[in-house]
């Protein structure tokens, strides 16, 4: 991307997730989970994905992280705002999962570039 060109555009990030829930169970499962991206506006999609390889870029994973982070702290304004759960409560819980999740992941890292 030109330094000095100012580019207006929406990153979307998507995330869908598959859940199991035994019928009258109070728990669910998480199964898996999906995230995928699209860009819409005044800006090359190459900058976000590279066609030729059929990878992310960097710029692309820092923007999903970015988009993602900023949709969970609206998220838990909005608990906190409509009374559904308190923000310190919401955030400890949030540390919980990720602990969790990176705990019993069998994820497998790999640089794509």
């Amino acid at each position: 991307m030109a330094k000095g060109n100012i580019h207006n555009f929406r990153f979307i990030v998507t995330v869908d997730s598959d859940i199991s829930q035994m019928e009258g169970g109070s728990s669910s499962k998480m199964k898996g989970t999906g995230v995928a991206f699209q860009v819409e506006g005044d800006i090359d999609p190459k900058v976000f994905y590279d066609e030729e390889n059929h990878t992310i870029t960097e710029f692309g994973l820092k923007a999903t992280t970015e988009t993602l982070l900023y949709g969970l702290m609206a998220n838990i304004h909005r608990c906190h705002q409509f009374g559904a759960w308190d923000s310190a409560k919401h955030l400890r819980h949030i540390i919980a999962k990720l602990e969790e999740g990176f705990a019993l992941a069998d994820v497998k890292v790999t640089k794509e570039a």
